[in-house]
């Protein structure tokens, strides 16, 4: 067996390696090496980085031949991959596809817990493999990654949310509302009252504010002090027209404070810049120019900023959209 078959010294040679094929034979013949080249298949996709010969490919085949061997060990070995100095996303990606796939008990709690991972866009790759998968307790774990989620996944959670009625997610929502990124408190508004609740349920002050304006309830919502203004900002859409949601949002903040209004303004056309810096191209500059349209001479007419708007014009029609966000900051 030393001569001809397996033995410790080559297991652990076959391992630096990345030699798969090799260590999966010696699992198959059984013999008492058997259990050495498994958990060598383990170190192979759990940190790559010690192992001199490993190729990401290696890794790869590794995992799947894991998979076929021991769901749970190719699991610990996955979760433990994304945190060790070799991690790549574009690998990791394959290797959880690869595990939800499978659709047990290991491959649900495995992906659910990578929606909190933070290496690239992995959390955001776990989320929809989660979304996906064909499993009876599917609703608790899309539950659980509602509170591991990091921004891109937790954006992409609030999009299925909106068509998924899921038991209990409100009551997450309601608790991480506070927390989230500010850009993320709209798409989390408009998620808990599809899954049914109503600013009257809200306990939490910015909850229910959001809730009153998702339920367009703007008088309601301005009346609630100084974190109303942020939500109905956020509401703003095109130019006014009477008796439109943003004509009645305009209408409101007038009513109670003059600065909130004023802020809000600004923000709109912020917004409006900042979507263009970040998606640049003719549609987005173009949301710029109807923007500024319509909130600069609002801020000319109600706010006498002349020279202000006459600058910000310039700086729109020259596409210039970061120094328009500059300007709107030192306003």
């Amino acid at each position: 067996m030393a001569l001809f078959g397996p033995d410790a010294e080559k297991i652990e040679r076959w391992k630096q390696e990345g030699r798969v094929s090799r260590l999966r034979s010696a699992i198959e013949g059984g013999g008492p090496f058997a259990e050495q080249a498994q958990q060598a298949l383990v170190e192979i996709v759990a940190d790559p980085s010690v192992l001199s010969g490993v190729t990401d490919e290696a890794v790869v085949e590794a995992f799947a031949a894991l998979l076929n061997l021991d769901q749970h060990a190719a699991s610990w070995a996955l979760l433990t991959y994304v945190n060790s100095p070799a991690a790549r996303a574009a690998v990791a990606r394959q290797l959880i596809d690869r595990l939800a796939s499978r659709e047990t008990d290991a491959a649900l709690l495995a992906v659910l817990r990578l929606a909190g991972c933070r290496l690239g866009d992995v959390g955001l790759h776990a989320v929809r493999a989660l979304a996906g998968m064909n499993h009876p307790r599917l609703p608790v774990a899309l539950r659980s990654a509602l509170l591991l989620a990091d921004h891109d996944a937790l954006a992409h959670l609030l999009r299925l949310l909106e068509d998924r009625q899921i038991p209990g997610a409100a009551k997450v929502l309601a608790h991480r509302f506070a927390k989230v990124a500010p850009d993320l408190r709209r798409p989390m508004a408009r998620a808990l009252r599809r899954q049914g609740m109503t600013a009257a349920q809200a306990e939490d002050p910015l909850v229910r504010i959001y809730l009153l304006v998702e339920e367009e309830r703007f008088a309601e919502a301005a009346a609630c002090g100084a974190e109303a203004w942020q939500p109905l900002a956020e509401a703003l859409g095109a130019q006014p027209e009477p008796g439109d949601r943003t004509a009645r949002i305009l209408w409101a903040l007038a009513q109670v404070d003059r600065e909130r209004l004023y802020r809000a303004l600004r923000l709109r056309l912020a917004k409006a810049a900042d979507e263009a810096i970040r998606q640049p191209g003719a549609a987005t500059a173009a949301g710029v120019g109807a923007t500024a349209a319509w909130v600069l001479p609002a801020l000319v007419e109600l706010f006498g900023r002349k020279a202000e708007a006459r600058e910000l014009a310039a700086q729109v029609a020259a596409g210039r959209f970061a120094a328009v966000q500059a300007l709107l900051e030192g306003m």
